[in-house]
């Protein structure tokens, strides 16, 4: 008799213990994960986002414009004369950064495609410069002189 109930306490205290475990709510973090990487590009880095809409770089060092979905992206490299470009910043129809001509990087605006890319940087006096920020109206930008 002894052994049939310590035989049923140790199956009820299991049966319990999975019971309880299975009703106890979990207060765990969920994490989701997109892959941002351009297709053709080992890396991608997002600096900006409007709107379904993210901007940044990626591996070759051509900035780039996502639709919400990396496969989808936009390469808006400007043209072989520069060496290397970044976007920063995006709303919903424009995006802004930077590309390196010559040496030293040049505010840069596109409207969604590498052929329509404007070069902000005005060379009188001004060494380099970024676009840092666009409205679609107006851009915000950072200039200055090298020291050197």
């Amino acid at each position: 008799m002894r052994l049939i109930t310590i035989a049923l306490r140790r199956f009820f205290g299991l049966a319990g213990l999975l019971l309880l475990s299975f009703s106890l709510p979990v207060f765990g973090q969920q994490y989701n994960s997109n892959d941002v990487t351009p297709p053709n590009s080992r890396t991608g880095k997002l600096n900006g986002a409007a709107t379904g809409k993210q901007v940044g770089v990626d591996g070759n060092n051509h900035a780039i414009l996502e639709n919400g979905n990396a496969a989808a992206s936009v390469d808006l490299h400007p043209s072989a004369t520069y060496y290397s470009s970044m976007a920063i910043s995006t709303d919903n129809l424009e995006q802004c950064g930077y590309a390196n001509y010559g040496g030293s990087p040049h505010a840069m605006k596109w409207s969604g495609s590498a052929s329509s890319f404007v070069d902000l940087h005005n060379a009188t006096g001004q060494t380099w410069s970024y676009c840092l920020g666009t409205d679609g109206r107006r851009s915000v930008s950072e200039k200055g002189r090298s020291t050197l």
